[in-house]
C-alpha cells in the first residue's frame, strides 16, 4: 500500500491516509514531498492510526527526529466505526526541511 494526500473541505488541510506504507515512514514522507514538489499546498496535514498498529506514531516520531515541523498529538479515542483505539496527529510542515531531507536520503542533487 502506498500514501496518499486526500483533500478535505478545507484548503488548508490535508490528510495522509495509509500511514502503514509498503516503505515505512520514509515512504510516507516521499510522499509528501512529492505533493508539494508536483505544486500541492497546505498548511496542515492529519494523520490517525490504530494504536495497535503504530505507524502513526512511528511517522510523528521520523517527523520530530529530523526536524520536519511541528507535530501535535491526540489522546487515544475510541474509532467507533472500526471499535479499536486510535490516535490523531496535525503536522504543520517544514517545508525546507522536507526538501532537504528528500535530498540527503535520495541521493538527489
Amino acid at each position: 500500500m502506498t500514501s496518499v494526500l486526500s483533500s478535505q473541505n478545507c484548503c488548508g488541510i490535508r490528510e495522509i491516509s495509509g500511514v502503514w506504507n509498503i516503505d515505512g515512514p520514509k515512504g510516507v514522507l516521499k510522499t509528501v514531498h512529492s505533493y508539494f514538489r508536483g505544486g500541492g499546498s497546505c498548511a496542515i496535514i492529519m494523520f490517525s492510526d490504530a494504536m495497535a498498529y503504530g505507524d502513526g506514531a512511528k511517522l510523528s516520531a521520523i517527523i520530530k527526529k529530523h526536524k520536519l515541523g511541528l507535530v501535535v498529538e491526540t489522546g487515544r479515542v475510541h474509532n467507533p466505526n472500526s471499535g479499536r483505539a486510535i490516535k490523531g496527529w496535525l503536522w504543520t510542515v517544514n517545508k525546507k526541511a522536507l526538501k532537504a531531507w528528500y535530498k540527503k536520503n535520495n541521493h538527489e542533487s
